[in-house]
């Protein structure tokens, strides 16, 4: 996330801290690098994180699940029909 960052504009709010999703990030270094770090008051963080996150914007189910790959596969099919384009030039 932190290469992303530093590529794309829209990825550049400052964070503080105590924000859940710098916290999120943060957890999940430790997970990738050694899961074992994470203590029990991390998990129980993580899940209050998660937990306030879904309160606020609702869980997806799968009728939002089936817009989102829709609408992802109409974007896609526009680039590739753009890089075909592209490399024909």
């Amino acid at each position: 996330y932190r290469w992303l960052q530093g590529e794309n504009q829209l990825a550049n709010k400052p964070a503080r801290k105590n924000e859940p999703f710098p916290r999120l990030l943060g957890y999940l270094e430790v997970c990738l690098d050694d899961p074992g770090r994470l203590t029990g008051a991390d998990v129980g963080m993580i899940q209050l994180i998660l937990a306030a996150i879904a309160r606020k914007r609702g869980l997806p189910g799968p009728e939002q699940g089936l817009d989102v790959r829709q609408t992802q596969g109409t974007e896609t099919a526009h680039l590739a029909y753009f890089e075909a384009a592209r490399s024909n030039h």
